[in-house]
């Protein structure tokens, strides 16, 4: 598993004391986001991890508003979003893969 996969997930409170040798990463595909397919004994998640600089042009506040919104109406999948040290890591709930169009890479 990537070192920034293993270590975003260990900031996350739903993964605290899963053993991550126990925890499948899968990248897939993103323009300004670095995202992977997690499978765990916690559940099967899409981890989405802001790619350097992009706090520079995406107000990650305003794309969460946007997201709860869009989740909301039924256009987009409902997600769980982490701060972490300053970033925000969005967890969207299985079905997201298929639904939403990432790619494995």
């Amino acid at each position: 598993m990537e070192t920034e996969v293993e270590s975003t997930l260990s900031r996350i409170d739903l993964f605290k004391g899963v053993a991550m040798e126990k925890i499948r990463a899968t990248r897939l595909g993103g323009l300004t986001n670095r995202s992977y397919e997690i499978e765990s004994p916690v559940g099967h998640f899409v981890l989405r991890v802001p790619g350097e600089g992009t706090g520079d042009i995406i107000d990650r506040g305003i794309e969460e508003h946007n997201a709860r919104v869009a989740a909301e109406a039924g256009v987009n999948a409902q997600s769980a979003v982490f701060p972490c040290h300053g970033r925000h890591h969005a967890v969207p709930l299985r079905g997201v893969l298929e639904d939403y169009g990432y790619r494995r890479l």
